[in-house]
């Protein structure tokens, strides 16, 4: 799933940038960070998959990816997607 996201960006005219907080990216539209994982249903992963996108200080947008159906969330600014539809939604 990481893959298939870093390549969708990268697809769309994004510069993709790897390093701990998963994906960065410089798309046309601007920087953006994204973290990617399968699922965040515990509440010990979620908060995993969180602390890098919350260790970064500035105020570009951050969105961690899942493939959990549930609804979006926000934590702290940060947006919780689903990757599929994330995807579509492109």
């Amino acid at each position: 799933m990481f893959c298939r996201a870093s390549a969708d960006i990268g697809r769309t005219g994004g510069t993709v940038l790897w390093g701990g907080a998963g994906i960065a990216t410089k798309p046309r539209t601007g920087t953006a960070y994204f973290q990617v994982a399968a699922t965040v249903c515990d509440a010990a992963v979620l908060e995993r998959e969180l602390k890098p996108l919350r260790s970064i200080n500035d105020h570009y947008p951050k969105v961690l990816l899942t493939l959990d159906e549930d609804p979006d969330g926000d934590y702290d600014g940060i947006r919780k997607r689903n990757a599929l539809q994330w995807l579509l939604d492109k």
